[in-house]
């Protein structure tokens, strides 16, 4: 049950990742939708009486998990979108929410279910702990073995025949075996006569394959191929223009790049910067199927850009690998990548990171890197994401110089950055460069005094700094896509303030006052904080690792996993007392000093194992002393969903991304510190209460 539960929650999360342009907003939305239905489920499930309902259950999600994920991957078909088209959010929500309906609530119903028909003490514990188990070995099976071995199709077909053997075997009746023609018939016919990646007008599909790094589909229109990652374009070859402007503008700017270092992007590039006298130029990126997709990519007449000795292809992450690189390497570094649009770019838009480029640059070294363009009004979400950019390069660099907002670029460096659209023109001609669209030209259109002066005076009113720990950039990237599609949510969400965690938390206690008076109650409410704490710093884990290493989409299995594990030890830990209010007081003195653990050390990689570890030791062992307290685990299983659903969509769409995981952990310490305020007042009143009797 765990083991299935697990892993049709990745694939679906990878797959969800996909069509929804690799956004991780999209993971707090998938797993609040996940989590509310399977609380649904779990809720619902106690009122099941139908014989053989478990082993019934097993059959029916064996049956709908295929049909989920071709819906997935089809949605975008469906609804007509161009290859990299931005779905607004409002439908990202609700698409999710539609699509995860049969497949969460199906799997809900389980867990009620097995509790029911096992009648022994404590059995919603161990089952909890067992489901745990099993979604542990899932996780970890996809993070070792499924992830850039086996396709979506693959790993749920074979879930699918699995999950109806499971029914079959646990009904006891052979009959139900005949069900496996149902996954069978999806993958034999539907596959066959409706492919998954359908070609829309004027655009070809010409690979796609996983990778352990995302889904990477290379999509051809006319000449031009393009790439696209967990459906998000990261460069079009051959893109003259664009190769020739990013390399001469870079090129130019310094006086003499000889030590070069290009993270990401169209190899296309690599054809402008060896018209320089170059020395070394190295291309970065972390996916080796990019880079093997990449050369097959590139034109004959392109080819020699492979063999030439001045070029170093190397498979790494880009922060990782400028992280420890000797100081004072390199002349130049580019950042060939595109906006900050996710959690997982975001990281090269980071006073952290500036910090760590600074170090591996001579001192007259130059840094450049794209922002988001405009043309004639800059608007307000624009200049919020330019300018923060520019003020956390600020923040690091003596020197900061932009073009004018046509053309979208920005260069950093502790040497002064001379943009005299003369110089500039003299430094390109003096080469002889044979060009098809860049001409000394360019320069006065691209550092015009009077467009260099405007997009100063508009971003240099931000004073906002990026960091890995708050990544604003993200959120006001997300700000801007809110505005392009023409809603406002972001921009209210951008409106709220501390004060609102203040009146939040404020809010948070006087319920638990409510409360008070009733035993039952009083761990139902504390079960709701419990899933919301164990989520919300779920999310912040999951962030957090992405922030420095960028690639959780092959983690996110064993990270997954071990909160799974977590919860499995939990609910094993015998208990010495039968005063279930020491234990609850203890457990949530304990889930303060995880966060704090997290405060102190979450930049440490073990760290991140070790704390999810601990989330889900003291979350299983919260679920195992409620149940044994009051009786009973559907419920409360339920509910600890709702509250784990309310703490992945907050944390993913406001809390992380506009005030910080510090300010999120200190909210999580502080509702954590009311629940234990609550859990010794009640157990205060009950002894005198005792002692009254006496």
């Amino acid at each position: 049950m765990g083991f299935n539960s697990m892993l049709l929650q990745v694939i679906v999360l990878r797959n969800l990742l996909s069509v929804f342009s690799g956004n991780e907003l999209d993971i707090g939305i998938t797993l609040s939708s996940w989590l509310f239905y399977v609380g649904l489920g779990s809720m619902a499930g106690k009122y099941i009486k139908i014989k053989n309902a478990f082993a019934i259950s097993f059959i029916v999600i064996g049956i709908i998990s295929f049909p989920t994920i071709i819906g997935i991957r089809t949605l975008r078909s469906f609804l007509g979108l161009s290859p990299g088209e931005i779905i607004p959010l409002s439908s990202i929500f609700s698409l999710t929410a539609l699509i995860l309906l049969p497949l969460c609530f199906s799997t809900g119903i389980q867990f009620p279910l097995a509790v029911s028909g096992f009648q022994k003490q404590n059995t919603a514990g161990k089952i909890y702990g067992l489901e745990a188990i099993g979604a542990f070995m899932s996780g970890s099976a996809f993070t070792f073995i499924i992830a850039g071995n086996f396709s979506s199709i693959y790993t749920i077909l074979i879930l699918s025949l699995i999950s109806i053997l499971a029914g079959a075997y646990i009904s006891g009746k052979k009959l139900n075996l005949l069900f496996l023609g149902f996954p069978l018939i999806y993958y034999l016919f539907v596959l066959y006569f409706f492919p998954l990646n359908i070609n829309l007008p004027g655009f070809n599909l010409i690979k796609s394959i996983e990778s352990k790094y995302g889904e990477i589909q290379v999509i051809q229109r006319n000449d031009q191929k393009s790439l696209f990652v967990s459906g998000q374009l990261q460069f079009s070859y051959p893109d003259f223009q664009t190769e020739e402007l990013n390399a001469h503008l870079a090129m130019t700017m310094h006086k003499s790049p000889f030590r070069i270092l290009l993270i990401g992007g169209s190899p296309g590039i690599l054809r402008e910067l060896i018209k320089y006298p170059v020395m070394k130029i190295d291309y970065i990126e972390i996916d080796p199927e990019i880079v093997k997709i990449s050369k097959e990519l590139i034109k004959e007449n392109d080819k020699s850009i492979l063999k030439d000795f001045h070029i170093s292809f190397k498979t790494e992450d880009g922060r990782y690998f400028i992280k420890n690189n000797v100081s004072g390497t390199y002349d130049l570094i580019m950042l060939n990548i595109p906006p900050p649009s996710t959690a997982g770019l975001n990281r090269f838009y980071t006073q952290e990171f500036f910090l760590e480029v600074k170090k591996v640059l001579k001192y007259d070294g130059l840094l450049m890197l794209s922002l988001p363009v405009s043309f004639g009004y800059m608007s307000k979400s624009v200049q919020t994401l330019n300018g923060t950019i520019y003020k956390t390069l600020d923040s690091v660099f003596n020197h900061v110089e932009v073009t004018s907002q046509e053309y979208g670029k920005i260069f950093a460096s502790d040497s002064l950055i001379n943009t005299a659209p003369s110089l500039l023109s003299e430094r390109f001609l003096k080469h002889n460069l044979q060009t098809g669209y860049f001409h000394s030209g360019i320069f006065d259109d691209a550092f015009e005094e009077f467009d260099i002066k405007y997009v100063k005076e508009r971003i240099s009113r931000i004073n906002n700094i990026n960091k890995d720990t708050r990544p604003l950039a993200y959120f006001y990237n997300l700000m801007l896509w809110d505005e392009i599609q023409g809603t406002e949510i972001f921009l209210f969400i951008q409106k709220l303030t501390k004060w609102h965690l203040i009146v939040f938390i404020t809010t948070i206690f006087i319920l638990s006052l409510l409360f008070l008076k009733n035993r039952k109650k009083k761990i139902y409410f504390s079960m709701f904080i419990t899933g919301f704490y164990c989520m919300t710093l779920t999310i912040c884990l999951i962030l957090g690792y992405q922030a420095i290493y960028g690639y959780v989409y092959e983690k996110i299995g064993l990270l997954s996993g071990l909160l799974m594990i977590g919860l499995w030890i939990g609910t094993k830990i015998h208990e010495k007392t039968r005063d279930t209010n020491n234990i609850f007081l203890i457990l949530d003195l304990l889930s303060i000093a995880v966060c704090i653990l997290f405060l102190i050390s979450f930049r440490y990689g073990i760290a991140f194992y070790l704390i999810i570890l601990s989330t889900g030791i003291v979350t299983g062992k919260w679920f195992a002393s409620a149940t044994k307290a009051i009786g009973e685990g559907g419920s409360l299983y339920g509910i600890e969903l709702i509250g784990s659903f309310i703490g992945a969509i907050s944390s993913t769409i406001v809390l992380i991304p506009l005030f910080g995981f510090t300010t999120t952990i200190i909210l999580l310490i502080s509702i954590k510190a009311i629940s234990a305020l609550f859990q010794l007042h009640f157990g205060v009143n009950r002894k005198l209460f005792s002692i009254y009797r006496k």
